[in-house]
């Protein structure tokens, strides 16, 4: 079984369960152009995303906030 068979495997262009409008997907991080997420857990999300600069698709991986604000 490859990943795009399991239940859980994100497919570009799926958002993560509880997504909804009113927590949309972020158009942008920092230069990045986010695409999809790729996955997430415990820590964060992994969106896939377009380096306009470099003209390559990359992953980024953004912490949850309520794990940031614990640093402020």
């Amino acid at each position: 079984m490859n990943d795009a068979d399991k239940p859980d495997a994100y497919q570009p262009g799926d958002v993560p369960a509880g997504e909804d409008a009113a927590h949309p997907l972020p158009k942008q991080v920092g230069r990045y152009r986010v695409e999809s997420v790729l996955g997430q857990g415990g820590f964060g999300l992994v969106y896939l995303a377009h380096d306009d600069q470099l003209q390559r698709l990359v992953a980024i991986k953004v912490p949850h906030a309520k794990l940031v604000a614990n640093y402020e």
